[in-house]
């Protein structure tokens, strides 16, 4: 068994769209104990990977980002691809900005890497990145700055012992939808306040922590739909607290110190909730 973890983004700034189409980034992102589950077989002969999910909305041809993950694996070596399965059992909401599939794919690319040893890590990282922009950071799975368009990666230290609330709306987010909103409103977006969220992290200091959250994504998508705003608004009248987005979105995060968390007017939205912690192990099997 291995269980890949989710993230969420404490800061997400876009500083400038790149010519080749890309977005620069400045970020913190923390792993989150809240995980899905793969299980994975090596047969030991060659062959090809055979892929199953359990939510059938994934699909699990080439567009695959496991799939994509185990091709890159095989194909950047002279090793012939080998016989493996895996079954995907998704627990970690879709188009949620929390990184399930960047996930999935960095613990296969890992799990591979164990077994057949291609690479250095600095090398995996490379493959990451062409697999995907967050894959890179699962890969280590450390809480951390991250910055370009996801390769550059500096570690930092995390003592945030709060416990955290991760809530997703049934409505899902389009990653490319929402990056594409920044050509026409890239104009007066608050950024976050980096080095006082790395400081904060590093102090455990909740309070300063949330007065420094920013996440230029969430920016965007307010300018584009109110209608998010207001349900962002009625989440945070139903828990009583401040709630942040998470990547692109639709997964809201909050804190609580003592975790006490009174999610009975949740109970009564459409929404799925899910409690949980700070990722302390980074590899989990």
């Amino acid at each position: 068994m291995i269980y890949s973890n989710c993230k969420i983004n404490l800061g997400l700034n876009i500083l400038k769209k790149r010519e080749d189409g890309y977005h620069e980034l400045d970020m913190v992102m923390m792993p989150v104990d809240f995980n899905d589950v793969l299980k994975y077989e090596d047969y030991g002969e060659k062959g090809d990977l055979i892929l199953e999910v359990s939510d059938t909305r994934i699909p699990i041809d080439e567009k695959n980002i496991v799939r994509k993950a185990y091709n890159l694996y095989f194909d950047n070596s002279n090793t012939p691809r080998q016989k493996i399965k895996v079954f995907l059992d998704k627990k970690i909401p879709h188009e949620a900005g929390l990184g399930g599939g960047s996930s999935n794919a960095a613990f296969i690319l890992r799990k591979l890497n164990d077994k057949y040893k291609l690479y250095t890590n600095e090398e995996l990282e490379k493959i990451a990145l062409k697999v995907g922009a967050d894959v890179p950071f699962f890969i280590r799975n450390k809480s951390a700055r991250v910055t370009g368009i996801g390769e550059k990666i500096e570690e930092i230290e995390n003592n945030l012992s709060s416990e955290i609330l991760l809530i997703k709306p049934q409505q899902g987010m389009s990653t490319g939808q929402v990056y594409s909103y920044y050509k026409d409103n890239k104009k007066d977006l608050k950024m976050a306040d980096i080095m006082s969220i790395v400081k904060a992290l590093k102090e455990n200091n909740l309070t300063q922590l949330l007065k420094n959250i920013e996440n230029s994504l969430e920016q965007l998508i307010f300018k584009k739909d109110s209608s998010f705003r207001d349900l962002k608004n009625e989440l945070e009248d139903a828990l009583a607290k401040k709630i942040f987005l998470s990547g692109s979105g639709s997964c809201f995060f909050a804190f609580c110190e003592n975790g006490n968390f009174d999610t009975s007017k949740l109970d009564k939205k459409n929404v799925f909730y899910q409690k949980t912690n700070r990722l302390v192990q980074n590899y989990g099997k």
